[in-house]
């Protein structure tokens, strides 16, 4: 790999994957992706999200042209709303009418982050689905996860939707906005119960949603079990700067101080003194 450009190891058994960081990675996407293609093949799907295209799709595109690919764009709208099966349903009813084949290769492009997957292991387009993502903000997710965990192959939870609809409250109503609270002892309960299944039947968790971009909050999502958090490009810095000084024990033993307190204050006050000790050391 050239210099300048990092490597990091997620290590989920035989799930594991890398991911590659630094400067001008998507202007080589085409030299990257050589390893991954199979033999014959020459199509790579792009599923994207819509603002992300806009601003960085003819990069790719050019990219994967430039090493003879033919990319083709699929665009999801921005937002929460196609953040759900029957989205994903629409997505796949594309890659089929577009002739997706089990060997050809998927990029999901959006964030700042791309993800690359041959249909095979995402979804088995041409057959019966052997990759299943459970994608949910809804409550009830948690009262059955242990059950879900055993039928999935990987969590995404939306922290957004999930904190309104566990505690009734919606963020667009001005009269109780004010009620918003992801600091509620009961999202923390819920999101270490969701993780608690996801880890005891060995699937991948994941958070989206403006608490993963959290410099307060992504340490305790990582200390309560999320494998991969999911954040806009200039929210990274801090909170990689806070996880990669912090040590796997104290994001647990913060997690686990987190879970006994029964006050929205005091939660609150636990993560601010927790990130902004570690930011002192900027």
């Amino acid at each position: 790999m050239s210099a300048g450009v990092k490597t990091v190891r997620v290590d989920l058994g035989t799930r594991g994957y890398d991911i590659l960081i630094g400067e001008g990675l998507l202007a080589r996407a085409g030299e990257l992706l050589r390893p991954l293609m199979k033999a014959g093949r020459s199509r790579v799907f792009i599923v994207a999200d819509a603002n992300v295209a806009e601003l960085h799709g003819a990069t790719l595109m050019g990219a994967l042209e430039a090493v003879g690919y033919s990319g083709h764009l699929i665009g999801v709208p921005p937002g929460e709303e196609s953040k759900s099966f029957a989205y994903l349903a629409t997505v796949l009813d594309e890659l089929i009418g577009l002739g997706a084949e089990r060997d050809d290769l998927i990029i999901a492009f959006g964030g700042g982050v791309a993800g690359v997957a041959c249909c095979e292991e995402l979804c088995r387009v041409a057959g019966a689905a052997d990759e299943v993502v459970l994608v949910s903000s809804a409550p009830s997710v948690a009262a059955v996860a242990e059950d879900l965990a055993r039928e999935v192959d990987f969590f995404s939870v939306g922290t957004n939707d999930l904190v309104q609809y566990l505690l009734a409250v919606d963020r667009g109503n001005p009269r109780i906005a004010a009620l918003y609270e992801p600091a509620h002892p009961a999202v923390v309960r819920t999101l270490d119960r969701i993780f608690k299944a996801a880890r005891q039947h060995g699937v991948a968790a994941a958070v989206c949603g403006e608490l993963a971009g959290d410099p307060v909050w992504a340490p305790l999502l990582i200390g309560l079990g999320a494998h991969e958090l999911s954040m806009a490009p200039p929210a990274i810095p801090e909170v990689r700067f806070v996880l990669r000084h912090s040590t796997k024990v104290e994001l647990t033993q913060l997690a686990q101080r987190a879970l006994a307190l029964s006050e929205c204050a005091a939660i609150k006050a636990l993560l601010a003194d927790y990130s902004a000790t570690k930011l002192k050391l900027r």
